[in-house]
């Protein structure tokens, strides 16, 4: 499989590339996997899938889920995701699934409330717009005091860079 990050830390994606990705791994019957640890709800309910509309067949998912609390998931294409249901596959294809994060019912509870609160309508709206003021009020300070940087990355998720260069990859 091709495991990637959709937005990679505080770098959006290259216009084209994740549909791009999609097409080959999908032309090869290569899994595309996301490791949406760091967007996954946040950037919509659907995470960066939903948010760049390209949907990978496993996506993993970390603390945000559940507001912050230890709690992780993996979801996938049913014909993937079967393999850790023993009544789905036969007994040489199954392949069991543990962690140390399994099963915590703070967590779950956390979760549960987390993804009740992400649904309600505007939450996305407001924290988009929350962001943007952020990123603004940064850029702003950055020109007035003529420090060379970059405001990089979305509204839910970016970072200042001390450059006058463009950044688009980490060692830049």
């Amino acid at each position: 499989g091709v495991i990637v990050e959709p937005f990679q830390r505080l770098l959006p994606p290259k216009q084209g590339f994740l549909e791009g990705l999609r097409e080959i791994t999908s032309h090869y019957e290569i899994p595309l996997i996301f490791d949406e640890v760091v967007t996954g709800f946040r950037f919509s309910y659907g995470g960066a899938q939903d948010y760049y509309g390209v949907v990978p067949d496993i996506c993993t998912l970390g603390k945000a889920i559940a507001g912050g609390f230890p709690l992780t998931a993996v979801a996938g294409r049913d014909e993937i995701m079967s393999h850790f249901d023993s009544e789905k596959v036969s007994k040489d294809r199954f392949m069991p699934q543990i962690g140390t994060l399994s099963g915590n019912p703070i967590a779950c509870a956390a979760g549960l409330a987390t993804l009740d609160i992400l649904k309600r309508d505007g939450a996305y709206e407001n924290m988009f717009n929350a962001g943007k003021k952020v990123m603004k009020g940064l850029k702003d300070i950055l020109d007035n005091s003529e420090i060379p940087a970059k405001v990089v990355g979305e509204p839910v998720l970016f970072d200042v860079f001390f450059t006058d260069h463009e950044v688009f990859d980490y060692r830049s």
